[in-house]
């Protein structure tokens, strides 16, 4: 029982040292909007709602303000204000120390803050050790507790790993080094067992006096003259057709999702040249927010696990929809005029020296936006059905088979036991491979074979939009 716990132990983290978790971290979408109501959330899984904990480093500035406020503390009725956000300040200072992976909930946060001790001080305190203003608590204490509070952040931050851990990269990496190992080792029960099950279903009442010879060499020419051929030519068929279709897959949804962010950063400056937030007012906010909260559907829409189901619903509906109406209603704006202390008049708003050729780019981007994003959502929902895959999965286990029927005789397994361990590790290795690279390339947004990277541009363009409507905000 101990040695399998240890090899237990060193597998997780062995997979924790592998697999970086967080990965779509820096993909999914984040919660953001002026009033505070959390558009959309971050995951390593699925966009979901509000019960997910935030990965602090990869917020915006913005948005780290907003986290801020919402992290909660323990005050006492002596605790003044000041020490209250002492205390608010080292939880953050820890959890931005702690790098990526330090994440903590603000609900995680309170209980580790109502747990920690406080010393009880009973000599007289120096004024430059604690002072009234900041509630009793000196520079040691706040020092002492960002100490603290450090060390179970990190702890929490590698159990967060350790939850974090995708289980289809996990088998990926492990499974065609387990299986085969578990194939050699394990043959001559698999022979057995597979026997003993052919005695049952054929109601044998006798014994073969030739250990199986006879009846190897009667099924010997069947089964290599007809039946693996047959199995062998549909399985590496639909194996170069799934293997190639997934890869090309992987291509295109690359390709779209490159074009999408050139078009969506090309369409942020001609929202900022022809609806200035100055001038436009809530025009010019309203389009900064429905194309913010557009990446955020397409950070979602790349995220590991999305519904492919829910993509369908929305490949029509969409906050494009609200753009185009809003550019196509939008007023003419003429630079007003304004008189200086001199009574001459200046114009209060210069017009760019492209505006006018650039009034129908914003249109022209919207429409070309559309239609990447129909061609993504349908290339990303070309998938093969559970049949195809069914399908597969039998052709494989006909192989193995085939193999356990011929290696059915007590003299081959008595006179090549090792060659035979091999045979069937790496037919199981081989078998195994296939499917976990057809199982990886399924999943474009996870796995060794994903292109989740490429939607990590989208964050940055999404950053740009809130520098946009926080910094005329302030």
């Amino acid at each position: 029982m101990t040695y399998t716990r240890v090899l237990a132990n060193a597998l997780w983290l062995l997979a924790a040292t592998l697999i970086p978790s967080g990965e779509a971290g820096a993909q999914a979408s984040l919660p953001s909007s002026p009033s505070g109501k959390t558009l959309m959330c971050s995951s390593p899984r699925t966009a979901t709602h509000a019960s997910h904990r935030y990965a602090l480093t990869e917020l915006p500035l913005s948005l780290r303000a907003e986290e801020h406020k919402q992290v909660p503390c323990t005050r006492s009725k002596t605790m003044s204000r000041s020490s209250s956000t002492a205390y608010r300040r080292n939880v953050l200072g820890a959890r931005q120390s702690c790098g990526r992976l330090c994440v903590l909930s603000p609900g995680a946060c309170f209980q580790l803050l109502r747990c920690l001790p406080r010393p009880a001080r009973t000599a007289p305190l120096r004024m430059d050790e604690a002072s009234p203003a900041t509630g009793g608590h000196g520079k040691r204490d706040m020092e002492r507790l960002g100490a603290t509070v450090r060390k179970y952040t990190a702890h929490a931050s590698c159990s967060e790993r350790l939850r974090n851990i995708d289980v289809l990269q996990l088998s990926v990496v492990f499974a065609p080094l387990v299986l085969p190992a578990l194939a050699f080792f394990n043959f001559e029960n698999a022979v057995t067992d597979f026997h003993v099950m052919l005695d049952i279903l054929s109601n044998d009442n006798w014994v073969q006096v030739d250990g199986g010879i006879s009846k190897a060499a009667s099924l010997t020419p069947v089964m290599n003259g007809i039946v693996l051929p047959s199995v062998s030519v549909a399985l590496s068929t639909l194996t170069a057709i799934t293997v190639s279709s997934l890869r090309v897959r992987q291509l295109e949804l690359r390709k779209h999702l490159n074009t999408e962010a050139s078009l969506l950063r090309s369409l942020h400056s001609a929202t900022e040249t022809l609806l200035p937030r100055a001038h436009c007012g809530t025009d010019g906010t309203r389009a900064l927010l429905l194309l913010q909260q557009y990446v955020n559907r397409v950070l979602s829409e790349c995220a590991p696990g999305a519904d492919l189901q829910e993509l369908a619903l929305g490949a029509a509906n969409s906050e494009l929809d609200g753009l185009t109406r809003l550019f196509h209603r939008a007023r003419q704006m003429r630079a007003a005029r304004k008189s200086d202390e001199k009574g001459d008049e200046y114009a209060a708003w210069v017009e760019p020296r492209f505006y006018a050729t650039t009034e129908v780019f914003p249109q022209i981007y919207l429409r070309d936006i559309e239609q990447v994003r129909s061609k993504r959502l349908a290339t990303l929902q070309t998938t093969f059905p559970p049949e195809h895959w069914l399908g597969m999965t039998t052709l494989g286990a006909f192989i193995l088979v085939a193999f356990l029927l011929a290696a059915d005789q007590d003299l081959l397994r008595f006179l090549a036991p090792l060659q035979l361990r091999l045979l069937f590790a790496v037919l199981v290795g081989t078998l195994v491979g296939i499917a976990c690279v057809c199982a990886d390339l399924n999943a474009p947004f996870r796995g060794a074979f994903r292109i989740s990277r490429v939607a990590d541009q989208f964050g940055s363009i999404r950053a740009e939009i809130e520098q946009n409507l926080h910094r005329d905000d302030g």
